[in-house]
C-alpha cells in the first residue's frame, strides 16, 4: 500500500488524478475471447499450424460453471472429457471470419447422416452465434431481446408489414426501429463431417445453415479425423460478404431486409456464442451441447449471447499475442472463502487445458514428464484473482485414476507428485511480449549481493528490487510458488499448507491459506490457495542462502498492469514411480524452477474503471478524448518514445516530472493538429538518476499521467 499511496500523493502534487477523462466501466473478465485480426494467414485445409497466434478456449463439462436446466443440460451430459470436449478459436481478416475446433470424441466422431441440412441440429455440428457490431463496454450479453412486445415490432422495409417478431434477427441500423439495435445477429451452422478441403458451393453449402431461414453460400471448410481417430478438426471460413445483402429465402418474410457488411476494426468488442454438439450411435437424436457461454444451448435465438469477442489487430500490437493473454480479475477486496468450494469464483477468468490443445508441445517427441492418456486422465481449469493484499489461485482438475496422492511429506519432493506451480513476475511488463528475463550467467549480467558485493545466483533468474539488480531488463522479482494437491483443512495457515508449498529461491512460503477437496464423483479435485503479497516481500530466502541479503519489494496490483506468469499442473498415478505428467498453460516444456520462458501475459483488470479496449493504439475513427500510451521501450536508457492522441487541434503540453513533482523536461508545449503523435524523450544530456518518472499530457481540460522507469 505504501507504493500506491506514494504515487497518489505525487499525482496530487501535480494537480491531477491519473486521468481526468471520465472512464467507462470495464466489463467483467469471465467471458472474454480475443479474436486475432490480421494475424497468420489461414489456409482451409484441416491443418491448424496457421492458428498458433489464436486464443484457444477449452470447454468440457468440468468447467466450474457448466450450467444445466432442471438438473440436466438441455441435450444431455457427456460421460467425461474423453467422451466429448473441445478447443475453439476464432480469427478475422478484412474479408472473412474464421472458426476452428479440435474435438475429443472417443465414441463415434463425425457421424455422416443425415443429408438434410436443417436436421443438422440433431447431429454433430458447430453453431456460432455472432452479433457483428461493436458493443463497446457493455458488460456481457447482446443488447437484443427475444420475441414480440409492444413498440418492438419489426417491419418489412419495402411493404411496411410487421414480420418476424418471434425472433431477434437484426437488420441494418435505421431500418429496425429498436433503439438498442446495433447491427445484424447471425446464427451460423456447420455439420462436423468430412469435407473436401476446397469445397465452396456444394458440400459445405449443403450442410451449413445461416441467418434466419436460408443456406449460407460461398463458405469454405475442411475437416478430418485426428491421427489417433479419437476426435476431429474443423476449419471454416465465412466471408463477410456472405453475411450481407439479401440472404433470406426469396419467399421468406425477411426477403426485403438488407443485411449490412461487417468491417472489423482493432478494439471492437462483439457479442457471440458457440455450441458444439456430440451424437453417438444409439443416442437416437439426443446429442450433447457444450456451450462456451455456459448457459443452456441457444438453438436459433440470440437473446442470451454470453461471450464477448475482443478484436486484436496484431499488426498494430505485435507484443499483444492473444494466444498467451489471461485476464486477472482485480478488486480492492475480494469476497473469496478458502474452503474448496469454487462458487465464489464465478466472475473469474477460467482457462482450461489438456493435451488436446493444438499446440501442446513436447521435447524430442515426448513432453518432459509424459503424456496423459486423455483429458479424463488429466485436464484442468485454472483461475487467478487479486485484491490489494493477496493473490488467489484456483484449480478444478479432472483425474479419474488416483487423484490427490498424499505422499511424500517432504516439500522439496513435491515436484515428483501432484502439484501446482505458479510462476509470477510481479512487475508490469508493459509492451513486452513475455517476461524480459533470461537464464544463467553471461558476461555483464552477473548478480551481486547488495551487502557483500559478491557474485551470487548466476545460474537462475531470481529478481531483486529495481536499482539493486544491475540488468536493464529487470523490472522486479520473479517467483516460483509450489503447492501439493492434497486434502487440506480449509483454515490451515501456518502448518499443513506451509509444509507442502515452496516459493521464491530456496525457502518455504509462510502464511498462505489453502483448501482442496475431491469432487462429488471423485473423478478429480478442486484447490484454492491464497498467497499474501506480504509473504512474497522482504527477506524470505534461507538465512544461510546466497540470496539472504536481497530485499524483495512488495507488489501492489493496479488496473492496467500486465504481469508475466505461467502455470504448471501435474498428475502422478499410482505405479508411475515418480514420472508425473506436466500440463503447462504456456504450452512449452515444464518450467521447473526457472523463469526464462514465462509466456503467459496476465492483464490485471478492475471492473468499473478504465475501458475494455487497450488505449495503446488509437481507433481508426476520430477520437473524442485524449490518449496517452505507455512509453516504449520501458524501462529505457537513454531514449524512449511516447505516443499520444488529441481529438482536435489545440495547445498540447507534455512534461516529465520526478516523484516529488519537479518538472524535469518539457517535450511538447505548442499548438498541434488532431491525430496521433510520437515524441522521443532523450535523457543523454540530462543529469537524471535511475528511477521512476511521471509524464503528463494536458489538452484543454483533460489530462493523463503515466509512469516510466529509467535504468542506467
Amino acid at each position: 500500500m505504501i507504493k500506491k499511496m506514494t504515487v497518489l500523493v505525487m499525482l496530487f502534487l501535480l494537480g491531477t488524478a491519473v486521468s481526468t477523462v471520465k472512464a467507462q466501466p470495464y466489463p467483467s473478465v469471465d467471458n472474454v475471447v480475443d479474436i486475432v485480426y490480421n494475424g497468420i494467414p489461414v489456409t482451409i485445409d484441416g491443418d491448424l499450424d496457421d492458428w498458433e497466434d489464436a486464443h484457444w478456449v477449452y470447454n468440457s463439462q468440468d468447467h466450474p460453471f457448466f450450467l444445466d436446466v432442471n438438473g440436466n443440460p438441455i441435450q444431455g451430459i457427456p460421460e467425461s472429457a474423453n467422451d466429448f470436449s473441445y478447443f475453439f478459436a476464432m480469427k478475422m481478416d478484412d474479408e472473412n471470419v474464421y472458426f476452428a475446433i479440435k474435438v475429443r470424441d472417443e465414441g463415434t466422431p463425425m457421424i455422416e447422416i443425415p443429408d438434410t441440412p436443417n436436421l443438422a441440429f440433431n447431429y454433430d455440428h458447430m453453431s456460432v452465434y455472432l452479433g457483428l457490431y461493436d458493443i463497446g463496454n457493455m458488460n456481457r450479453l447482446s443488447p437484443h431481446i427475444e420475441g414480440a412486445a409492444e413498440g418492438l415490432e419489426f417491419y418489412d422495409p419495402v411493404t411496411g408489414d410487421t414480420v418476424g417478431t418471434a425472433r431477434t434477427y437484426r437488420i441494418a441500423p435505421g431500418v429496425d426501429n429498436m433503439e438498442s439495435t446495433l447491427g445484424a445477429d447471425y446464427q451460423l451452422l456447420i455439420r462436423n463431417i468430412p469435407y473436401e478441403p476446397s469445397a465452396t458451393d456444394t458440400e459445405v453449402q449443403a450442410y451449413s445453415g445461416a441467418l434466419v431461414d436460408t443456406l449460407l453460400l460461398g463458405t469454405t471448410a475442411a475437416s478430418r479425423l485426428t491421427d489417433d481417430e479419437t476426435g476431429y478438426i474443423v476449419e471454416w471460413k465465412v466471408p463477410f460478404a456472405s453475411l450481407a445483402g439479401h440472404i433470406a429465402r426469396p419467399g421468406g418474410p425477411f426477403r426485403n431486409f438488407e443485411w449490412p457488411l461487417f468491417e472489423p476494426e482493432h478494439g471492437m468488442v462483439i457479442p457471440f456464442d458457440v455450441d458444439v454438439t456430440d451424437l453417438d450411435e444409439g443416442d437416437e437424436g439426443l446429442n450433447r451441447f457444450l456451450r462456451l457461454g455456459r448457459y443452456p444451448a441457444l438453438w436459433r435465438d440470440s437473446k442470451s449471447f454470453g461471450m464477448r469477442g475482443r478484436i486484436v489487430d496484431v499488426s498494430l500490437e505485435p507484443w499483444n499475442n492473444p494466444a498467451y493473454n489471461y485476464y486477472v480479475d482485480y478488486k480492492p477486496e475480494q469476497d473469496i472463502s478458502i474452503d474448496g468450494d469454487l462458487s465464489d469464483w464465478e466472475d473469474a477468468y477460467w482457462i482450461g487445458y489438456s493435451q488436446d490443445h493444438p499446440f501442446f508441445l513436447d521435447v524430442n517427441g515426448n513432453p518432459i514428464q509424459g503424456i496423459p492418456d486423455g483429458p479424463a486422465d488429466f485436464s484442468y481449469y485454472f483461475a487467478m484473482k487479486m485484491d490489494d493484499e493477496n493473490a488467489y489461485f484456483a484449480l478444478r482438475v479432472r483425474d479419474e485414476v488416483t487423484p490427490m496422492i498424499e505422499i511424500p511429506d517432504t516439500p522439496n519432493l513435491a515436484f515428483n507428485y501432484d502439484h501446482m506451480s505458479v510462476y509470477l513476475g510481479l512487475y508490469d511488463i508493459g509492451q513486452n511480449e513475455r517476461s524480459p528475463h533470461i537464464e544463467g550467467a553471461t558476461e555483464g549480467l552477473e548478480f551481486y549481493d547488495p551487502v557483500t558485493g559478491d557474485t551470487v545466483g548466476t545460474a537462475r533468474t531470481y529478481r531483486i528490487a529495481p536499482g539493486v539488480d544491475n540488468m536493464e531488463s529487470s523490472l522486479g522479482p520473479d517467483y516460483q510458488l509450489l503447492i501439493r494437491n492434497i486434502s487440506y483443512n480449509p483454515n490451515t495457515t501456518g502448518t499443513d499448507v506451509q509444509a507442502y508449498s515452496g516459493a521464491l529461491v530456496d525457502t518455504l512460503a509462510l502464511g498462505t491459506t489453502a483448501a482442496s477437496a475431491l469432487v462429488a464423483d471423485e473423478t478429480g479435485y478442486t484447490l484454492e490457495w491464497k498467497v499474501p503479497f506480504e509473504t512474497l516481500a522482504g527477506h524470505i530466502a534461507r538465512p544461510g542462502g546466497p540470496f539472504r541479503n536481497f530485499e524483495w519489494p512488495l507488489f501492489v496490483p493496479e488496473h492496467g498492469q500486465t504481469i508475466a506468469f505461467d502455470v504448471d499442473v501435474t498428475d502422478l498415478d499410482e505405479g508411475d514411480e515418480g514420472l508425473n505428467r506436466f500440463l503447462r498453460l504456456g504450452r512449452y516444456p515444464a518450467l521447473w524452477r526457472d523463469s526464462k520462458s514465462f509466456n503467459m501475459r496476465g492483464k490485471v483488470v478492475q471492473t468499473g474503471i478504465g475501458t475494455f479496449v487497450d488505449d495503446t493504439v488509437a481507433r481508426t475513427e476520430r477520437p473524442t478524448t485524449i490518449g496517452l500510451e505507455q512509453n516504449y521501450p520501458n524501462p529505457f536508457n537513454p531514449t524512449t518514445n511516447i505516443r499520444f492522441t488529441v481529438p482536435e487541434s489545440g495547445h498540447v503540453s507534455l512534461n516529465v516530472y520526478n516523484l516529488i513533482g519537479q518538472r524535469m523536461a518539457t517535450l511538447v508545449n505548442q499548438p498541434m493538429n488532431a491525430g496521433t503523435h510520437t515524441v522521443t524523450f532523450d535523457t543523454a544530456s540530462l543529469n537524471l538518476s535511475s528511477g521512476l518518472y511521471l509524464y503528463r499530457l494536458e489538452f484543454m481540460e483533460q489530462s493523463i499521467t503515466r509512469k516510466m522507469l529509467l535504468v542506467k
